[in-house]
């Protein structure tokens, strides 16, 4: 962290003038950074995804063994993000076309994606869309599936999701032309 009323003497510091969500700006900015941190040696290499969120505490996807059967037959590789390196997770991103996901920031991964990607996420409601204007700035076509909660009494920040399955099969037609 850095002192009020210090001095620091830095080799490189890139500093923006301006802030601003524009294409011109951001895009360039992100493309950057995967090219300096995109890690080659990474073992995945579909350009179909999906985000699990099995390791965490909350916020899972009940019926997430239906959703894999249904997404396996469209030629998606599961992906558990917590076991990557950064650098790991942009090469993933990268190569990834297609991303099914929880909202969140798993959704905002797809900055790294390339443009025009296609993303379908998970979300328990009608909620505000604030990965608009990130998608926008890319391309990405961003499909939401509402899911209602696993159990009663649940929050949007917590709640655990069920994915009704016909449904996602009319999202992945979608989200997936080719398939349609």
């Amino acid at each position: 962290c850095l002192q009020d009323q210090a001095y620091y003497a830095f080799e490189h510091l890139t500093l923006p003038s301006q802030l601003k969500m524009h294409p011109r700006y951001v895009v360039p900015a992100i493309e950057h950074l995967c090219n300096f941190y995109e890690d080659a040696s990474c073992s995945v290499t579909s350009e179909r995804i999906y985000i699990t969120r099995e390791h965490a505490t909350g916020r899972k996807l009940q019926n997430e063994e239906a959703i894999m059967e249904v997404l396996l037959r469209h030629g998606f590789q599961k992906v558990v993000m917590e076991d990557l390196s950064f650098g790991e997770k942009v090469r993933v991103m990268r190569q990834a076309r297609v991303l099914v996901c929880s909202d969140g920031s798993s959704v905002t991964n797809a900055v790294f994606m390339s443009p025009n990607a296609r993303v379908l996420a998970f979300r328990p409601c009608e909620f505000p869309n604030y990965h608009v204007v990130l998608m926008a700035l890319f391309g990405h076509h961003l499909q939401y599936q509402i899911c209602p909660f696993a159990t009663t009494n649940q929050s949007w920040y917590t709640g655990d999701l069920h994915v009704d399955i016909p449904t996602l099969e009319a999202n992945l037609e979608k989200v997936l032309p080719e398939i349609a």
